[in-house]
């Protein structure tokens, strides 16, 4: 098995747990989780670390310790303290739970052109783990910057960080990283362990992630009772920044409206909800297919199976999928992959099209993410589809509202990435589900069916509905034949004309998108209604063309505007 270097947040308590933070002192400040200290500045968010500045340009999205377990399901933190004095910053961690129970700190100072970040984390009792250690998360803007690799060895390497998402690891055998920022030369530097590199666009995550331990190392392993996991990254920035540059980025307060960038053009993909992942090891799939036949209109059904398929289970299947279609009921499309695998093998596609009424979309790809369908691209190419889809959710590697933010614009990426690699083959994505589904790279023997994951407290929001038309607006691009949601504003859904998102001949070609510069406010329409959505949290006005008027768009928000 080939994990995630992180994998499925989960554990004890989710990431949004209150920071509580100690009074500041001495040249350091704190104030509503932002910490500064000479030319060096940063977000503290729950544990982690987050936009790391330094004369306020970006230079590391992020950098947080993490604690997996054997199924590299993420122990979060029970307790995390916040101290700060003499341009220092601690974060204090209690981790327990998960089998995992562990007790230290982060340790951050700034001290002139450097930033140096410690780890030591003591284990209280034997804690067997896939991964205790630092990562540190670049933003994807560096896609095509040059990325000097420094190897345990000494040898040095030039690489450049990816622009085409990367299936595996860009970087391994790390000691050090180099790199320019806007110009400024940066250098990562790191001590306690063997680091490598892994390409979070897969997940949609917004990063590059360092990471240690590496993969090729074997897990799961166990940090005995009073052992102590310590490891440092210190960040260095050149000296010389050009003029004007110790000011950051204010966000706009001013009342003119903003002109979003469109793109016209394409069908509008069918958008809708209900999905089902069919564990054909259960022997109650016939009696679940059933319940969700029952309950829904249309369904996104992958069909989970072992490898070679049961003749005797397909054929119970085709009689019901016949049926379903006989009553009315419209699969969205149909897809079956791997249980181990979690993608669609050759030999399972020929088997599925064996029985698939011709009513129903056949696809191949990945029930679980995007990354699987990226590693096992000639597997699934080999399957010979007419169709690809795979499935994703913005949560994987943790729980912040931020990332759930920033994995829209990496939707957008997935998509013209995906489509430019398969021209004139219909893609459709989903389900698109807040949290992951299952544990897709566990190690141990999970559950048949998986368990529901646990509901998400943002789930049924505004702030999910306006991240659900975002997210619609950023995958619908030429080529993407459909989505599917857990939940959708019932706007969406209606967009082309149909109930089921299907496209009218009119709207064949009216697909419109927007998006605002800074990645927050977006649009889909079909030609006779636009919906925006406002993923800020602040006001905005949108200046739409062929109005006006601008619009008025409240914080975290969604609204439908007829075209005029």
């Amino acid at each position: 098995m080939n994990p995630a270097a992180d994998t499925p947040a989960g554990g004890p308590v989710s990431p949004d747990t209150p920071v509580h933070a100690a009074p500041s002192a001495g040249d350091g400040s704190a104030a509503e989780g932002r910490w500064s200290s000479g030319r060096w500045s940063l977000e503290v968010r729950g544990d982690e670390l987050a936009d790391v500045r330094c004369d306020g340009r970006l230079v590391l999205r992020a950098i947080r310790a993490v604690a997996r377990d054997e199924d590299w399901a993420t122990a979060w933190p029970r307790r995390t303290v916040v101290e700060t004095g003499d341009g220092a910053l601690t974060l204090r961690l209690r981790i327990d739970g998960l089998g995992l129970d562990l007790a230290g700190a982060v340790h951050a100072t700034a001290d002139g052109d450097r930033l140096v970040v410690d780890l030591d984390l003591e284990a209280l009792t034997d804690s067997p783990t896939n991964r205790i250690g630092l990562v540190a998360l670049h933003p994807p803007q560096l896609a095509g910057t040059t990325l000097q690799v420094t190897h345990s060895e000494g040898a040095v390497e030039e690489l450049s960080f990816p622009e085409q998402v990367s299936p595996h690891q860009p970087a391994k055998d790390i000691a050090s990283l180099a790199w320019e920022t806007d110009g400024v030369p940066l250098r990562l530097d790191l001590a306690g362990e063997v680091f490598e590199m892994e390409d979070q666009r897969n997940w949609t995550d917004a990063s590059y992630k360092t990471y240690s331990r590496p993969l090729d190392l074997p897990f799961p392993y166990t940090v005995a009772a009073g052992e102590h996991v310590r490891q440092s990254l210190v960040l260095t920035a050149d000296a010389a920044m050009p003029t004007g540059a110790t000011v950051e980025a204010e966000a706009r307060t001013d009342p003119e409206a903003e002109e979003l960038t469109w793109r016209r053009g394409g069908a509008m993909p069918a958008i809708g909800t209900g999905h089902l992942d069919l564990e054909l090891a259960d022997p109650d799939w016939p009696q679940r297919l059933d319940a969700a036949l029952t309950a829904r209109d249309e369904l996104a059904l992958w069909v989970v199976s072992p490898s070679p398929a049961d003749p005797a289970v397909l054929a119970q299947l085709r009689r019901r999928l016949a049926a379903a279609v006989r009553d009315g009921t419209s699969i969205r499309f149909l897809g079956i992959a791997d249980a181990a695998r979690h993608v669609t093998t050759p030999e399972l596609a020929a088997a599925l099209r064996e029985i698939a009424p011709e009513e129903i979309p056949v696809v191949a790809g990945a029930r679980s993410h995007f990354t699987e369908l990226n590693r096992e691209w000639e597997t699934v190419l080999a399957a010979e589809p007419e169709a690809l889809a795979f499935a994703t959710t913005p949560l994987f590697h943790t729980l912040e509202t931020e990332q759930l933010i920033e994995a829209v614009a990496m939707q957008r990426l997935l998509a013209e990435q995906l489509t430019a690699r398969v021209p004139g083959l219909p893609v459709h994505v989903g389900p698109i589900t807040l949290r992951p589904r299952f544990a897709n790279v566990a190690t141990r023997p999970q559950p048949v069916p998986a368990p529901a994951p646990p509901a998400d407290p943002r789930a049924g929001t505004a702030l999910h509905e306006a991240w659900t038309v975002a997210s619609a607006a950023a995958l619908a691009v030429p080529g993407i034949a459909s989505l599917t949601y857990e939940q959708a504003p019932e706007p969406l859904a209606g967009l082309g004309g149909a109930a089921s998102g299907t496209p009218t001949r009119e709207h064949e070609d009216a697909l419109v998108t927007g998006c605002s510069e800074d990645g927050l406010l977006w649009a889909i329409g079909d030609g006779d209604a636009v919906l925006l959505a406002n993923l800020s949290a602040r006001p905005r006005r949108v200046q739409l063309p062929g109005r006006s008027t601008p619009l008025d768009l409240e914080p975290v928000s969604w609204s439908a505007v007829p075209v005029p």
